[in-house]
Order: C-alpha cells, then sequence, then structure tokens
C-alpha cells in the first residue's frame, strides 16, 4: 500500500505506512526498501530535520550500496542546504557529484553547490 501511495505522491499517507514496516517487522525483506521510502518521503515532504535524522542510520544500512548512497549524500546535501547548513550541504553536494545519480540530480547539485558556494564566501 505504501508504494502505491509513493506512486501517487501521497507522500504522507505513504510515511505512515513505511514507518509501520519499518517499525514493526525490521526482519522483513522489504523493510530495508521501506526504510529508504522513508527519507525519500521525508524529503518529498520537505521535513529536512526528520530527514537529516533519518539519513545517518540509512548510511549505515545502504554503506555498500552505490546508487542510494549516492541519494542519500544528495538528500543530506539537501537538507544541509535548506536548512542553512551551507559548509555541509557544500561537502555533501561534492559526494554527490562523485556518485552515481541521474543526470537531472547532478545538474542540481552543481547548481546549487554554486549557490552554497556565495553564501560560505
Amino acid at each position: 500500500m505504501g508504494w502505491c501511495l509513493f506512486e501517487g505522491h501521497k507522500f504522507k499517507d505513504a510515511l505512515e505506512y513505511f514507518k509501520i514496516l519499518d517499525e514493526k517487522y525490521p526482519q522483513e525483506p522489504q523493510a530495508r526498501d521501506a526504510s529508504f521510502k522513508i527519507i525519500e518521503c521525508l524529503y518529498n515532504l520537505k521535513d529536512y530535520p526528520a530527514l537529516k535524522e533519518k539519513i545517518i542510520p540509512g548510511m549505515e544500512t545502504f554503506s555498500r550500496d552505490s546508487s542510494r548512497m549516492a541519494y542519500l549524500y544528495f538528500y543530506a546535501a539537501e537538507a544541509d542546504y535548506y536548512s542553512g547548513n551551507f559548509r555541509s550541504g557544500l561537502a555533501a553536494y561534492s559526494r554527490v557529484l562523485a556518485g552515481d545519480l541521474k543526470a537531472g540530480f547532478l545538474i542540481r547539485a552543481q547548481a546549487l553547490i554554486g549557490k552554497a558556494t556565495v553564501f560560505i564566501i
């Protein structure tokens, strides 16, 4: 159900389903995917403090998954940038550029690096 809600851009509702799966059934194979979807929901909801809190354990969970790690660095950069933590955001965007993301994300990361650098200087 959470996946259908997510695909329908109903991120708040999807978040509740993913949280249940992640918390009540952590040993189920889908729980790993649910934990990543929680992060994606928080990003889409622009809940940057909760997103940042979830990314740290997410980086441990997905440390060997280069594709997901690239997204986690991107989400961390966005959370920092939009929370006013420009130095940290800049460092995370740099990791994004070295990662395995779709071109659209890379272009956005490059553009925002320019913005973050302006605020730092």
